[in-house]
C-alpha cells in the first residue's frame, strides 16, 4: 500500500478513538457534573491509587538467588523487572492521557 493510505487509515482510526473516548467522557460529565480539571485529576489520582507496588529487585535477588540448579528463580527476578517497567510505564502516562483528554475536551466544547 501507498504511505498515505497508512496515514490516512491511521487518522482515521484515531479520530474514532477520540470521539469514543469524548462519548464515554460526555457519558460520564452528566453524571457527575462536569468533566473539570479537579475530575480528571480524580480520575489521575483514582487510576495511580490503583496501580500496584513496584517489586523490591534487590529484595528479590536475596530471596530467590540466580543458580544454576534453580533456573527458576532467574525467571522469576527477570518477570519482576518486566512487571517493574510496566506500572513505571503507567505511572508515566496517567498524567499526560489526562492532559490529553482535557484538550480533546476543550477543543470540542
Amino acid at each position: 500500500m501507498h504511505g498515505n493510505v497508512d496515514i490516512t487509515r491511521e487518522l482515521s482510526e484515531t479520530r474514532t478513538l477520540f470521539d469514543s473516548i469524548l462519548l464515554t467522557v460526555g457519558q460520564t460529565s452528566s453524571e457527575v457534573g462536569g468533566f473539570t480539571d479537579s475530575r480528571i485529576d480524580a480520575i489521575a489520582n483514582d487510576i495511580l491509587g490503583k496501580l500496584p507496588n513496584a517489586y523490591d529487585i534487590s529484595e528479590a535477588y536475596k530471596k530467590y538467588p540466580v543458580k544454576y540448579e534453580e533456573s527458576m528463580n532467574t525467571v522469576l527476578v527477570q518477570e519482576m523487572e518486566r512487571f517493574n517497567k510496566l506500572v513505571e510505564t503507567n505511572m508515566n502516562l496517567v498524567h499526560p492521557l489526562m492532559l490529553l483528554l482535557s484538550l480533546i475536551y476543550f477543543i470540542n466544547s
